[in-house]
């Protein structure tokens, strides 16, 4: 008996791939008056590609939907629903996108209970995708340094010391159209060098007196239990694929510098591992980077900075942290001397995500149109089309579903956030049964069928394009015997 159980339970443990629980609030607008609903818990399954959901806790009732094909790639997952639910003790169909990570899910659904329209709206993963503090709105007295981001009041290494008079701090000379604060950085003349004004999302280090020397940069590590005076880790865990990176930037050079014009924006993914910022090094944990080091002197501009993944693709690097620095000189000691500073100032910095359908192919043939025209004992699948998707880390997937007789394929693109998605709607038309000897399939047999049969014998006309309709015997052949069967229904009908 317990040999029995034992394979059971291995059973039960290889059938069921994937299980998940999420907690938070749902939006639930029924008839168009909204409420949220606290403690909402989902729990997804997922068995060889096919996802089952349980939404408990609504005071609607328990939502239950099974059998929903989907798709994941790499972090994420997701669904698209068009099919019978239970929510409570009713039946009800069940439309909309789900998508999810290992911690983060995000649904938008539609259905009717109770014959009044509803719907639910969950997302868990409020700002987990973007950068802590980004507004540089929040900032703790210990080290007068923004939540999250570092200068070298709190660096590390030999010069620490020397480098914490480099300046970081609070400005409300903010951005046209802007509330609160920003984060400014200013160079600073040290006994004889300049000293770049820094900011990072991850460690600041000090262990040289020459400015280019690769010691003195900004570093991560998951490893290190290192915090800062507000007891925050200096690391940011990011498990996702950003297209961009986004901030409003102001700049400006104490001294016009023609040889050194230029500050510099730097974001490094990578898999958590120790990396440093430049590097001392070839780093083969790197996922991505997005670099400006050509950023002139400007007033308030918005900067948008891509991610280059395609270059460190080789490393097959996880992306589970990210590295920020900015800094007044992008070349280091070389700032605007002794007696002027560069300042930089920095605010509504975040991690750009695009997710949107280019095109969509069905069979290799592009699609023009949300109809399409299937032949006769067509049935289509998900592997039959092609999306063509916006987003370096956007998840594209296909749920064909059979309704009313025909076809309807859902397109979908769900953002590597989960905030940003577009699903497109492809109507697909079975034809209706012919009779036989309606070759043209209008819905008669008259002497247009006969015509095309004759056609075909002469040469004049294909068989193939009638989907078998002109071949009435099914002998292979389109001949004489097939005419005079079309001749035989013309005068009987």
């Amino acid at each position: 008996m317990k040999k029995i159980f034992a394979l059971i339970t291995i059973y039960v443990c290889s059938v069921a791939m994937f299980a998940a629980n999420y907690s938070g609030s749902m939006t639930v607008n029924v008839n168009g008056t909204s409420t949220v609903q606290d403690g909402v818990t989902i729990t997804v399954t997922e068995t060889n590609g096919v996802y089952d959901m349980v939404v408990a806790n609504l005071t609607l009732g328990e939502l239950r939907l099974n059998g929903i094909a989907g798709t994941a790639d790499g972090a994420t997952s997701a669904f698209y629903a068009d099919a019978m639910a239970t929510i409570g003790s009713q039946s009800t169909t069940v439309k909309g996108l789900v998508r999810f990570t290992a911690k983060y899910l995000a649904a938008d659904l539609e259905l009717t209970v109770d014959g009044q329209p509803v719907k639910l709206t969950f997302d868990n993963s409020g700002k987990a995708f973007q950068l802590p503090n980004g507004d540089f709105e929040q900032w703790h007295a210990a080290s007068g340094e923004p939540d999250h981001w570092h200068g070298f009041k709190s660096a590390t290494g030999k010069f620490a010391s020397t480098s914490n008079k480099i300046v970081l701090t609070q400005s409300t000379d903010i951005r046209p159209g802007a509330t609160g604060s920003c984060a400014e950085i200013q160079s600073t003349f040290i006994i004889v060098t300049d000293a770049n004004g820094t900011i990072t999302n991850g460690r600041l280090a000090a262990n040289s007196m020459t400015a280019s020397n690769t010691g003195n940069h900004s570093e991560m590590d998951k490893n290190s239990t290192d915090t800062d005076n507000n007891g925050d880790k200096f690391y940011m865990e990011y498990p996702a694929k950003a297209d961009a990176i986004k901030t409003w930037i102001y700049f400006k050079q104490g001294v016009a510098n023609k040889e050194f014009p230029y500050a510099t924006l730097s974001a490094v993914v990578f898999d958590g591992n120790y990396y440093q910022d430049p590097e001392n090094k070839t780093y083969t944990n790197v996922a991505a980077k997005a670099q400006n080091k050509t950023i002139e002197v400007t007033d308030w501009k918005e900067l948008v900075v891509p991610f280059d993944y395609n270059t460190y693709a080789k490393n097959n690097a996880a992306p589970n942290a990210i590295l920020v620095t900015v800094s007044t000189n992008a070349t280091p000691g070389k700032g605007s001397g002794k007696n002027a500073v560069d300042v930089l100032r920095l605010d509504d910095m975040e991690l750009v995500y695009l997710a949107g359908i280019n095109s969509v192919t069905y069979k290799g043939n592009a699609i023009a149109g949300e109809t399409i025209q299937l032949g006769e004992g067509e049935v289509p699948v998900a592997a039959d089309f092609t999306v063509d998707k916006q987003g370096v880390g956007s998840l594209a997937g296909i749920n064909v579903v059979e309704k009313d007789g025909n076809y309807v394929a859902y397109i979908y693109v769900t953002s590597a956030d989960l905030k940003t998605t577009q699903v497109c709607t492809v109507n697909m038309i079975v034809p209706k049964q012919t009779a036989t000897g309606d070759v043209n399939a209008d819905g008669k047999i008259d002497i247009i069928d006969l015509n095309i049969l004759i056609n075909i014998m002469l040469g004049q006309d294909k068989a193939d394009k009638y989907n078998g309709r002109a071949d009435l015997n099914g002998d292979g052949v389109v001949d004489i015997v097939d005419v005079n069967n079309v001749i035989n229904l013309i005068l009987h009908s």
